[in-house]
């Protein structure tokens, strides 16, 4: 997050310069790194023409639609203390937890502050469960459900650990975490201890799943920030008549991340030592588990906070190798959130991190390419192409968290959301040294305009993108199953957004439900293909990401103009594979693996 004390505007004026400095250093030396996959005037395959595109249009458009939808929460509802470990924020799920076919909603609380007593803690609302109820509104179930957790919570992720067919619950937080298992009656059982998770402390924040060693079951990465000693907050000397300023992450040392294999009884063995995978000096915020080499094997990406990026590439044999130096992600900048997508349909995919002030965005591109018909690696490498595609030199003073690749508009091409909210202090807060208040910062929509160009269109998206607020967290899925990726985040010391998807006039679409039976349940870290025409998307189904957050598991894919998808192909984590074709659009399909018809994957 970067140095979070008050800043003047001479510290400002300096990073605005440093920023436009690298902004020019990375144009001149990426600015002609990235092939665009369509020439002037060519229609891209989803049937758009590229030629005359109006970029100043905005392409979107969303409604906050929370209160109406019945979703009443409010974030961290307390005066701040200047205190790093308050100010990270928490993120949400989007999960089909009763099976019914609707997206439910979990939502994570930093319930109050950190140097509260635990039995006050108690007295604190807790994390929130609403049921979907499949009319575009929402119930709450917490207390029904039982999974109402009151704590210092960050992350949290559906995934079904026991292979059930239910979605479980995993939350994170400042003093571990904590395993829901679904009992299918909609109500949840915490199996924290019985799981073994209960011995794994510290300040957990970004999770994902996985399955690493391919048995079918899924494993997890479990991300920890610092070291943050309260006895040392709680005595900290006053300056300038209140309690000092602790809200530099490299004041703190790191804490190591853990790796934790599903035995596949309920239980989980730590693995970190024997894998390699700790990043014991990163001061990690989010991994994600993704086949970013393409050799049918996920590996992880951490992003951490003023420390070097990690990626942990896959050997084979339970274990990884951090490849970050060697592939360009090495990236001491303040790594936040992470969102995964292939948006030039080359078959690798790329990264979209997001930064702290004066740091822009990260846009690596994925180089990888294979000789035609054999397994050698020719290239495999990312370039930051930040500049070229146009999401560097924003506003200087922008902290990004939570971020997603998603088309917003089906027209068959991946936009970018980017959720802000600063981590400085507001000079203008007339009660700042009894609350000090965090600066509000507006959200980006990136349009990508179909010619290696990301615009953003924020402006025209909404009244919603013109208020600033506090953002960290946040989901991504259609939640009102009408074709279009909407957005839950978590704002900072306030109320969510609930951003429905309004976007006039847009494209078909398709979205796959996958259903293992070799593979784990729900397909988390299959390859899904569809091809229209000439164009070929592909998707990973992901579990953890963007921020503190867990995205819809299953694909969604626009389909422009096309009435139907020619073939959809599923790579399963097994090796099996499926194959659909002429699937009409506008419809959710479901896809079960069938391993009696078990292919490896080349």
């Amino acid at each position: 997050m970067g140095k979070r004390k008050h800043m003047g505007n001479n510290a400002i004026r300096f990073l605005t310069a440093i920023a436009a400095a690298f902004a020019l250093f990375g144009a001149i030396r990426f600015g002609t790194s990235l092939r665009s996959r369509h020439g002037p005037g060519e229609k891209g395959e989803s049937g758009h023409s590229t030629q005359g595109t109006n970029e100043k249009m905005s392409r979107f458009h969303f409604s906050d639609v929370g209160a109406s939808a019945g979703i009443e929460f409010t974030h961290f509802n307390s005066g701040r203390a200047s205190l790093i470990a308050e100010d990270v924020g928490s993120g949400a799920a989007w999960g089909d937890y009763d099976g019914d076919g609707h997206e439910d909603l979990y939502i994570s609380n930093w319930a109050g502050p950190v140097l509260m007593s635990p039995d006050e803690l108690k007295k604190r609302p807790g994390n929130q469960l609403y049921r979907n109820k499949g009319d575009g509104t929402f119930k709450d179930v917490t207390d029904e459900a039982g999974v109402g957790h009151v704590g210092w919570d960050m992350a949290c992720l559906w995934a079904d650990v026991d292979n059930d067919g239910r979605l479980d619950l995993l939350v994170t937080g400042f003093t571990g975490v904590v395993l829901y298992r679904n009992k299918g009656d909609g109500t949840f059982d915490d199996v924290t201890k019985r799981s073994g998770l209960s011995e794994l402390g510290g300040f957990c924040s970004g999770a994902a799943f996985g399955d690493f060693d391919g048995d079918g079951h899924l494993d997890l990465y479990v991300c920890r920030y610092v070291e943050f000693d309260l006895e040392k907050a709680r005595t900290r000397p006053i300056v300038g008549g209140r309690p000092a300023v602790m809200t530099t992450p490299q004041s703190f040392p790191p804490q190591p991340n853990s790796l934790l294999k599903n035995n596949g009884d309920g239980t989980f063995t730590d693995v970190t030592d024997s894998s390699g995978a700790e990043d014991k000096n990163g001061r990690s915020l989010q991994a994600v588990f993704c086949d970013f080499n393409n050799d049918s094997l996920p590996d992880i990406y951490v992003a951490n906070d003023q420390s070097p990026d990690a990626l942990f590439i896959n050997s084979g044999g339970g274990t990884f190798k951090d490849m970050a130096l060697q592939l360009n992600t090495w990236d001491p900048r303040a790594g936040m959130g992470v969102a995964v997508g292939d948006y030039d349909f080359d078959g690798a995919f790329d990264l979209f991190i997001t930064h702290w002030v004066g740091e822009d965005s990260a846009f690596y591109h994925n180089q990888l390419t294979r000789i035609e018909g054999k397994q050698k690696q020719d290239r495999f490498v990312f370039i930051d192409v930040a500049p070229r595609v146009g999401v560097a030199r924003r506003d200087p003073g922008t902290v990004g968290w939570a971020a997603g690749f998603f088309d917003f508009d089906n027209d068959g091409y991946l936009d970018i959301f980017q959720v802000n909210g600063s981590t400085q202090e507001d000079e203008l807060t007339l009660d700042v040294l009894k609350d000090p208040k965090l600066m509000p910062q507006r959200n980006f929509v990136y349009w990508n305009n179909r010619e290696g160009k990301f615009i953003d269109v924020a402006e025209g998206a909404g009244d919603v993108f013109a208020v600033e607020r506090l953002g960290r967290g946040a989901a991504f899925a259609d939640y009102d199953s009408d074709g279009l990726v909407d957005v839950f985040i978590v704002n900072h010391g306030a109320e969510p957004l609930l951003l429905r998807n309004t976007t006039p006039s847009p494209g078909n679409w398709l979205k796959v439900k996958l259903e293992g039976t070799e593979s784990n349940r729900f397909g988390i870290g299959a390859r899904v293909r569809l091809t229209t025409g000439s164009q070929t998307q592909t998707r990973e189904i992901l579990d953890g990401g963007s921020y503190l957050s867990c995205n819809s598991l299953s694909a969604h894919f626009g389909l422009g103009n096309a009435e139907e998808a020619d073939s959809i192909h599923v790579t399963w984590p097994s090796g099996a594979t499926s194959e659909l074709e002429k699937i009409s659009a506008n419809q959710t399909i479901s896809i079960r693996e069938n391993i009696e018809e078990l292919k490896r994957a080349p």
